[in-house]
């Protein structure tokens, strides 16, 4: 198994309302590249905050660690993962070695809501 991606996506027409979540398990045959991780949102996101605005929070799990939390940072079409200083140790980002070396069975879930542009 290379890896399980489930998802689900909301969009309150109306009121310009998005909200997303998903979840990702790697596998045994997963790659994880290197680099930050940015993960795209299904509408483009209004620029309500300026950029750097909060729209939701992630879960990160490493299986032989423990979980990190860290806030889904608003860059228009994607969002990036970026935790509080405690845990990555400053303005860091969610990358293939931050804050751990991503391996088979652990896992990354978010929840982002935001007001489409």
């Amino acid at each position: 198994m290379s890896r399980t991606f489930c998802a689900a996506y909301l969009r309150a027409s109306s009121r310009k309302a998005s909200s997303a979540a998903s979840r990702l398990l790697a596998g045994s045959t997963t790659t994880f590249g290197s680099g930050t991780y940015r993960i795209s949102l299904p509408v483009t996101a209004a620029n309500l905050f300026g950029s750097n605005g909060i729209i939701g929070t992630l879960w990160i799990r490493d299986s032989s660690a423990g979980d990190f939390q860290a806030q889904a940072i608003n860059n228009g079409t994607y969002f990036e993962a970026r935790p509080g200083a405690a845990t990555f140790g400053g303005n860091a980002v969610w990358a293939a070695t931050t804050p751990m070396t991503m391996v088979s069975t652990d896992w990354v879930s978010w929840n982002v809501t935001y007001e489409a542009a």
